[in-house]
């Protein structure tokens, strides 16, 4: 009776065992801490470099051809670059600014991420005092062949001037 509880056994574990899919060979992993940590670089490296320097090469550089924006009306990816050259004069003269982003959350899934964070940025005018901003935005990145990420959704939510330092 042992014997036959034991080829019972053996076959509903062989059962069990021949239910299971293989997973196919082209799933990549998923969230790796390299990944992640290159998906918010990207952002952060478009912010810092591309859209602090104006220049429209390297912004691009960060993109997608399929980009868009929502900033906080649609851009494709040549009006918006069309947008950032405008900020010298909606800003009212020659700026810097500088964004510090934090409170990340990144999911990647193949070669699809998603990321949100908080940017406080601080712009400054020439000849005028800083001004601190604060944004909440999210992305959708896609990684490219060579390993490179790429933005091709952005969406920012402009929170306001950032209160005076600790009031927050």
């Amino acid at each position: 009776m042992t014997t036959t509880l034991s080829c019972y056994l053996l076959a509903l574990a062989l059962f069990l065992l021949s239910a299971c899919e293989p997973q196919p060979d082209n799933v990549q992993p998923v969230d790796t801490d390299a990944d992640i940590l290159a998906v918010q670089q990207t952002i952060d490296d478009w912010l810092n470099k591309g859209i602090a320097s104006q220049d429209t090469s390297r912004i691009s550089s960060y993109l997608t051809p399929t980009f868009g924006s929502m900033e906080p009306d649609w851009f494709d990816r040549e009006p918006f670059l069309v947008w950032i050259l405008g900020f010298e004069e909606d800003f009212g003269g020659p700026f810097t600014i500088e964004y510090t982003l934090y409170d990340w959350h990144t999911t990647i899934h193949g070669d699809v991420a998603w990321t949100s964070l908080k940017n406080d940025g601080v712009l400054t005018v020439e000849g005028k005092a800083p001004r601190h901003m604060r944004w909440t935005e999210t992305g959708v990145l896609v990684k490219q062949s060579d390993g490179r990420w790429l933005i091709d959704r952005y969406h920012s939510t402009y929170l306001g001037d950032k209160e005076p330092e600790g009031a927050f």
